[in-house]
């Protein structure tokens, strides 16, 4: 049994390590070319979009799913229940983002918002329709077919969105990668599972799910608030130029989490669900995968943090200038997600997304007054009180 798991874990790591390297150098290869076509104004009109989009996604019930990975038992009807309920909220929450998108589009005093936010809703119900299934291989511990999906989409995606920025586009660009990205995501993973929804929604089920899943979904909107307000305060009281400057500052730091804590990440939290009554091993897994982050993360980002005015004009072009100061801060943010992000996933893994979602909820309230501070004194502020 210790050594199927080993044998797991290793394979599961291998292709999210792939998924992740390949997947995100991609991404981050697409935007750097993006970066030097468009201005700060498009990437920051798509981060107002983004950020509302994702504000709505916590209340699709997505999150619910978490505990298809997590329960030992699972039979058809839990399936059944979760795909329906979280894609009948997907469809419902964006239609309302489509109804409402003039007044979130005033809100942000962005007129130009409204087109790109009606647009991306389309990608809550694209998203939605392929949840249960990545659950549902999360949980054989089939790595391989999760990897292949973002292998798939992202240089698909890419692809469409270069070709629209160089053909004058715009801002445009960047919505169509979004749109194309999710909409392949779901095409590979219905192709990918075998399994089909049938029309039955179980009450009794969806309780049994739901008692795990609230948890995690409040820790998820907590989350949000103390990791995503930046980008909303920042848009919505400097507006979408600067917006954009801090967009390319966090994209390279961004991404360096997700290689470094999140391969670990996603494996770490189906293994974890799976020993989770064998105290010792969990602790051992749990000391070897902090280890290795903590390996990785320290001199990447002090790398980072050194290189920052360097590596700015380098990748992204002169005229991104002013991102290399909030870089250079920012380095410091990566350097504690992508260890603490591990942590968090001990947390669910083991059946405990309560201590995850008091954790966050303490992380936001302290974001939540440093923003509301700092957003007096410009950019630069906001991003140190991050």
């Amino acid at each position: 049994m210790k050594e199927g798991i080993r044998r797991v874990a290793i394979t599961g790591f291998l292709w999210t390590f792939f998924q992740q390297v390949g997947g995100q150098v991609i991404s981050f290869v697409v935007f750097v070319i993006l970066a030097r076509l468009l201005v700060p104004e498009d990437f920051g009109l798509v981060a107002m979009a983004n950020v509302t989009v994702a504000f709505l996604t916590l209340f699709t019930g997505a999150a619910l799913t978490s505990a298809l990975v997590q329960r030992p038992e699972i039979d058809a009807a839990h399936l059944d229940t979760m795909f329906w309920t979280v894609v009948g909220l997907s469809i419902l929450l964006g239609a309302g983002a489509w109804l409402f998108a003039t007044d979130i589009a005033r809100f942000f005093n962005e007129p130009g918002l409204q087109p790109i936010l009606r647009w991306l809703s389309l990608c809550l119900p694209l998203s939605a329709l392929q949840q249960v299934q990545v659950s549902l291989l999360r949980r054989e511990l089939n790595f391989k077919s999760i990897a292949l999906r973002l292998l798939i989409s992202q240089p698909i995606a890419g692809v469409i969105g270069i070709s629209f920025a160089l053909l004058g586009f715009g801002v445009w660009s960047l919505v169509a990668r979004l749109i194309t990205s999710a909409a392949i995501q779901t095409l590979v993973m219905w192709f990918t599972v075998k399994w089909r929804p049938r029309r039955l929604f179980s009450v009794p089920h969806f309780r049994e799910l739901f008692s795990f899943g609230i948890n995690v979904s409040g820790a998820n909107f907590v989350a949000f608030m103390s990791r995503r307000l930046d980008v909303f305060l920042i848009g919505y009281a400097l507006g979408a130029g600067p917006l954009g400057i801090y967009t390319i500052a966090k994209r390279l730091v961004v991404l360096l989490v997700e290689l470094i804590g999140g391969t670990i990440e996603h494996v770490a939290w189906p293994i974890f669900s799976r020993i989770q009554q064998d105290q010792r091993k969990v602790v051992n897994a749990f000391h070897k995968a902090t280890h290795y982050v903590s390996l990785m993360a320290f001199p990447v980002f002090a790398g980072i943090g050194i290189l920052a005015e360097s590596i700015v004009p380098t990748v992204f072009g002169d005229q991104w200038g002013p991102s290399a100061q909030l870089m250079r801060v920012l380095a410091l943010v990566g350097l504690v997600q992508a260890v603490l992000n591990f942590h968090e996933t001990l947390m669910v893994g083991m059946g405990r997304p309560d201590l995850k979602l008091r954790l966050q909820a303490m992380l936001a309230v302290a974001n939540l007054i440093v923003f509301f501070v700092a957003i007096r004194f410009g950019l630069f502020a906001v991003t140190v009180g991050y």
